[in-house]
């Protein structure tokens, strides 16, 4: 059926071994074959390049959907800052900066002529310009996944506290974690299809 045939559910990873675990599932295919593309998309402290930062990563290889806390963040930089890994993120250019200012560079070990991120909205924008170009919108598109907005998910909630209290908080960890995960998980998904 092929990597995309069901929505995995979401693994959180917060220590070490959940980590040591995760990078393991994620270099390989289920056939044995190392993966050498996956998707990642950011959860972050706000929107400013300058002074925000990544606080949860969502990372798909299509067969799965893993959410990493900040605690666990250290264990995957070799990992996302491989130049033979290629990432896949929607809005690339807001994401590596929310890595990179989380302290994740992943052009560490890439030289200007060795391409390793695509960014699957510039991809969408191309195939036509005409149409909103929200990860939301793409994905009911072409896949009918309906995605709930994030203010539908979290909006009473960003009345009183920080989005940071919000996406960290222990009694949301589930649906942050299947929010972020389908995030990543789409990414993908569209940019396989294109």
């Amino acid at each position: 059926m092929g990597k995309f045939a069901i929505l995995p559910e979401t693994v959180k990873v917060r220590t070490r071994e959940e980590a040591e675990l995760a990078l393991l599932i994620l270099r390989w295919t289920v056939s044995g074959e190392p993966v050498r593309v996956i998707a990642i998309d950011t959860e972050t402290t706000g929107l400013s390049r300058q002074k925000d930062f990544a606080i949860i990563m969502s990372i798909s290889s299509g067969y799965n959907r893993f959410m990493i806390w900040p605690e666990a963040f250290e264990y995957f930089r070799e990992y996302l800052e491989d130049p033979e890994l290629k990432l896949i993120m929607w809005n690339a250019n807001f994401d590596t900066w929310m890595l990179l200012n989380a302290g994740i560079n992943i052009y560490r070990y890439t030289t200007r002529k060795q391409y390793r991120v695509y960014d699957a909205m510039v991809m969408h924008a191309l195939a036509g310009d005409d149409r909103p170009h929200s990860l939301k919108f793409a994905a009911k598109e072409y896949h009918g996944i309906n995605m709930v907005p994030f203010k539908a998910v979290f909006g009473e909630q960003m009345k009183t506290r920080s989005l940071h209290e919000v996406l960290l908080d222990p009694i949301n960890e589930d649906v942050v974690g299947n929010y972020a995960g389908l995030d990543s998980y789409a990414t993908l998904l569209l940019f396989c299809s294109s």
